[in-house]
């Protein structure tokens, strides 16, 4: 069975507005996913892997990498036909 995309997301939405919320009320760095996605947007896939490998290399990232939303996002490409 395919999840529900929308519900999906507006759950992901939820739990990082939770989690910020949950951290005082501050906004929370966004997390590589967010930005990957961003950069895929804007500037391709290319551009995208460069970016990620830099949050991933970087000691003073403050990008959180979550592979369970990193693997949200690819599967958010699949099923709009994107990947």
């Amino acid at each position: 069975m395919k999840p529900h995309l929308p519900t999906l997301v507006a759950f992901l939405a939820f739990a990082m507005i939770a989690t910020a919320l949950a951290d005082g009320g501050e906004t929370a760095p966004a997390t590589a996913a967010v930005i990957v996605e961003q950069v895929i947007e804007v500037d391709g896939i290319q551009a995208a892997v460069r970016r990620f490998h830099e949050i991933k290399s970087d000691p003073q990232s403050t990008h959180v990498v979550d592979e369970g939303e990193l693997n949200s996002l690819g599967y958010r490409f699949l099923y709009q036909g994107r990947a």
